[in-house]
């Protein structure tokens, strides 16, 4: 094998990118240059496709297959464990949540790393669709999301990475073809075998027997029995109306190989395969429950990539992550079987205080009881007032968040929701923080902030007489700080405001 995809203009940045395919009808091997740069340049422009009977390269590696999310069952010691997350405003009450390691192969976590590539993808596809709205078409053009699956299974390339090198060809063909500014690219290795699927979309392929979708077959004991190995791409990116063209599809198609279908509802057609952003949402999210997993030595991350102006879009700071948040949290049961609570919508569930001015009443939070065995030397709190994942021990052995092989966040997930997370759940400390529980009082209510905001809270002493849990919060602030680099400035953005409903 070589890695060098020679036929170029020997250069670093080639001026066309080579590969091959294998022609369903004749069986014989075609060999395409497609090119990427040239204007200015008699004979060839970007876009163009180049018939070639011979490469000096080596055209002998394919589409990998790649792991589906959660298999094969990689889940590490600290995921599920107890820690600080959010604080009330009003009265203190420190949030546990289960942490999280965001690795796409944790059973455990999977659906907490479609939840992050869900949220960002949605974002930034809803800001660069604004951004053509206004700056290229002057408010004069409506500008749609499209879902559009590109395939060549059997495609050969000379590179270490074939998938990269599908990307920058799909990046030539959109931009050339079809104006395309900017895209996300999701890669699949896998379908489901017609006779088990059930179609929630015409995607041009042959139509599903079966009943099952992604979901039924994430959550089987055996996933390899109902699923075959046929590559594709699900593109996603903003565009002038219309500007899809089916008659230039043919003659890609015919030119390179490549097929490129529309994802269209059943109901209708109105030239837009996603109906607005919540509709995008819910598509990505699907796409991503079973997109292959690029296995690395830092880190697994399910195999996608944003190319063009996409990738370097800012987000507006106007809700739209707060509106994506919401969509994907009513997404998620559906289509990844975990259910997540949208913390932006959720508000303390202490109990009220009745004081007036300084609080008088006692700070009965379960931490401090929980403190003081731990201090006595033992395991924690009974079983019966514990929740249903664990903490970590507070010694230097924990995982900190800056483990290569995983990072903690302020977000939590369980495995399926139909299965019972007390026998399923990890747990490596019988030692669990519960919230306070509401008897025969209203719930306090108030809004619940990210853990590291609360040290402004704690500096505040009125604040601290009046706040009937700040003793707690000062308990769980101080843990938050052990465990994490205080001097860090990333703030959790909205999408960490997604936790795991218990």
């Amino acid at each position: 094998m070589s890695v060098a995809n020679f036929d170029g203009d020997g250069t670093g940045d080639t001026s066309g990118l080579v590969y091959g395919y294998e022609d369903d009808d004749t069986g014989d091997t075609e060999i395409r240059k497609i090119i990427r740069s040239g204007y200015g340049h008699i004979g060839v422009s970007p876009g163009d496709v180049e018939p070639m009977s011979a490469t000096k390269s080596t055209l002998d590696d394919r589409l990998p297959e790649r792991s589906l999310p959660g298999d094969p069952g990689l889940i590490y010691d600290y995921c599920g464990d107890d820690i600080p997350g959010f604080a009330c405003e009003e009265c203190g009450c420190p949030r546990y949540i289960g942490s999280t390691c965001y690795n796409p192969a944790c059973e455990r976590c999977w659906a907490a790393a479609v939840k992050s590539k869900t949220i960002r993808s949605a974002s930034k596809l809803d800001a660069l669709r604004r951004d053509l709205y206004v700056n290229d078409y002057n408010e004069r053009e409506d500008v749609d999301f499209q879902h559009v699956v590109a395939s060549l299974p059997e495609l050969l390339v000379d590179s270490d990475e074939p998938v990269k090198h599908a990307y920058k060809i799909l990046k030539v063909l959109l931009e050339t073809k079809w104006g395309i500014k900017g895209f996300l690219a999701i890669y699949h290795p896998y379908r489901i075998k017609d006779e088990y699927r059930k179609d929630q979309y015409d995607h041009g392929g042959a139509e599903g027997q079966g009943d099952m979708t992604w979901a039924d077959v994430l959550s089987s004991e055996n996933p390899e029995e109902y699923i075959k190995f046929e590559p594709h791409f699900h593109l996603f990116f903003p565009s002038r109306r219309y500007a899809f063209d089916y008659s230039v599809v043919e003659a890609v198609e015919r030119q390179s190989g490549w097929v490129f279908n529309r994802i269209e509802k059943k109901e209708d057609d109105d030239h837009r395969s996603v109906a607005n952003l919540d509709d995008l949402v819910h598509q990505i999210c699907y796409c991503y429950s079973h997109a292959g997993v690029h296995e690395r030595e830092s880190r697994n991350e399910l195999t996608s990539v944003m190319k063009g102006r996409l990738h370097n879009i800012s987000v507006l700071d106007d809700g739209t992550e707060e509106q994506v948040t919401a969509s994907f949290c009513d997404a998620a049961p559906k289509l990844l079987g975990v259910r997540f609570s949208n913390v932006n919508e959720s508000n303390c569930e202490a109990e009220q205080c009745d004081c007036d001015g300084e609080c008088e009443c006692e700070d009965d939070h379960p931490l401090h009881e929980l403190y003081n065995q731990w201090d006595d030397g033992t395991t924690g709190l009974d079983n019966s007032a514990a929740s249903s994942s664990a903490a970590p021990s507070f010694d230097e052995s924990s995982p900190s968040i800056d483990d290569t092989s995983a990072s903690h966040s302020l977000d939590g997930n369980t495995q399926a929701s139909d299965q019972d997370s007390s026998s399923d759940s990890p747990t490596t400390s019988s030692r669990s923080v519960p919230n306070p529980v509401v008897t025969d009082r209203d719930a306090c209510g108030g809004d619940l902030i990210p853990i590291r905001e609360a040290g402004g809270l704690l500096d505040d002493g009125e604040w601290c007489k009046q706040a009937r849990y700040s003793a707690a919060l000062q308990l769980a602030f101080e843990e938050w700080e052990d465990r994490v680099d205080s001097d860090d400035s990333d703030e959790p953005h909205p999408g960490e405001a997604a936790v795991q409903r218990r």
